[in-house]
């Protein structure tokens, strides 16, 4: 995580990607999900901020992002949250697991991705780094994979597969388990396998 980085977390759940960021360093962390979970999701953050608080890191926010009504709600998200500059890096953890989401899932990440300043600067002064997406996702059937593939294609945007050897051998043994840097196509994110390869995850 960089030092401006500004990290947003979809369908956030209990919290642990986002609170992970933020004991990382991140100076702004925002925790979203549908609006009956925000409450979970705020007790949990309020279990952390004396930890945070004492290792001098930011107290993640939360916010209620419901991806059917994305179009309408992701701008005044960036707005109010981002002062209109975006976010520089978007986290997901096991979110698709309806297949009527994986749409709305990725129209919700292309409009982050899109919204806010420049972000094509990937100059180490830039303010607006180039923006990218990590997504913790779970093989569960080839359909869903390729469904995944296919919208992200159409969409306009290109995952890579993350080399996972750094993890510690219980993830590495997960062979279902894949972590996705997504990002507009043209603009390249790192690792070696593009969006087609999801279907062998």
């Amino acid at each position: 995580l960089h030092s401006a980085a500004r990290v947003v977390e979809l369908g956030a759940g209990c919290g642990l990607a986002g609170l992970a960021a933020a004991a990382l360093g991140a100076p702004s962390v925002l925790l979203t999900d549908l609006a009956d979970v925000c409450g979970n999701l705020e007790a949990n953050v309020g279990a952390n901020v004396a930890a945070l608080n004492a290792a001098g890191r930011t107290v993640p926010r939360v916010r209620a992002l419901d991806w059917a009504a994305a179009a309408r709600e992701v701008p005044a998200l960036v707005a109010d949250e981002t002062g209109g500059a975006g976010f520089d890096l978007v986290l997901a953890a096991d979110v698709v697991w309806l297949d009527e989401l994986v749409p709305l899932l990725v129209r919700t990440l292309a409009l982050l991705l899109r919204s806010g300043g420049d972000a094509s600067d990937d100059s180490p002064n830039s303010a607006n780094p180039r923006r990218r997406a990590l997504m913790a996702y779970q093989s569960r059937s080839r359909y869903t994979d390729e469904l995944l593939a296919r919208e992200l294609r159409d969409a306009g945007l290109v995952a890579s597969v993350c080399d996972l050897r750094e993890l510690p051998p219980a993830f590495q043994a997960q062979a279902r388990l894949v972590v996705f840097d997504i990002a507009e196509s043209g603009e390249g994110a790192n690792g070696a396998s593009e969006s087609d390869e999801h279907a062998k995850p």
